[in-house]
């Protein structure tokens, strides 16, 4: 308000020293009055700082991490002899629609592959996930290493990713297209010939270099090889304390 004041006491002392002049053509008064009233509301207009604001905004979707151990451990074919096996087996049987006789021919690296592709028996555990965050689906260990990096991306998910809609208008409620995802998941070989799950961690963050990490999956039978294993997973988890871990 004291600005405002000043302002209008400023603008009449300027219209009446113009007024007073003598023999100024009234036009010319006009004018210079006129010019010095705008500089002086200029002036007043600046000392209340006036600014534009622009507010950008950009939505972001995180990314779920999901490890996959592809190491040698994961061609094994588990008997399910003990009594809390013996449990699990019916569990798991019922839950990827097999008999439990025909489990004990699988391996855990192809479990793992059926219930990350799903098929018309139950729906892929990927497309639970990614109905609120994008997935990134990384496989770790090597047979070759030095030859081939440690971590290899085998899947990117965008949010609602059309891989999980229904292949066509006709299809039934729920079907998928699981071609693809067999495809991609092929590349699990089990064979591996370490189970390094801190290296897994940290390449795999490196993969994922400027990505919104919300949280970490490692699909993994949890046999570490690597000498110092514990003492290196301490270390790795430490660095990644801030993002939430669950191991399958």
């Amino acid at each position: 308000l004291g600005l405002l004041a000043l302002a209008a006491l400023l603008v009449i002392a300027a219209i009446q020293c113009y007024r007073r002049e003598g023999p100024t053509p009234p036009r010319v008064k006009a004018i210079l009055g006129g010019l010095r009233v705008l500089v002086i509301l200029l002036i007043v207009l600046l000392l209340f700082k006036p600014a534009i604001v622009v507010e950008l905004s950009e939505k972001l979707h995180d990314t779920v991490l999901v490890l996959v151990d592809d190491s040698m451990s994961m061609a094994t074919q588990d008997a399910y002899e003990t009594e809390n096996a013996v449990a699990l087996k019916g569990r798991l049987a019922k839950r990827l629609g097999v008999s439990e006789s025909s489990l004990a021919d699988l391996s855990r690296s192809d479990i793992l592959q059926m219930l990350l592709v799903g098929d018309e028996t139950h729906e892929s555990v990927l497309k639970t996930l990614n109905e609120k965050h994008e997935i990134e689906v990384v496989g770790f260990s090597t047979d070759r290493p030095g030859e081939e990096p440690y971590c290899r991306s085998l899947l990117s998910l965008p949010r609602n990713s059309a891989l999980f809609a229904p292949e066509s208008d006709t299809a039934e409620k729920g079907e998928i297209e699981t071609k693809p995802l067999k495809e991609v998941f092929a590349a699990l070989t089990a064979m591996g010939h370490a189970t390094d799950l801190s290296q897994a961690m940290r390449s795999s963050m490196d993969l994922l270099q400027g990505r919104r990490i919300s949280a970490i999956v490692m699909l993994s039978d949890g046999q570490p090889t690597n000498s110092n294993a514990e003492e290196h997973l301490k270390s790795a988890m430490e660095s990644l304390q801030s993002i939430p871990r669950y191991t399958v």
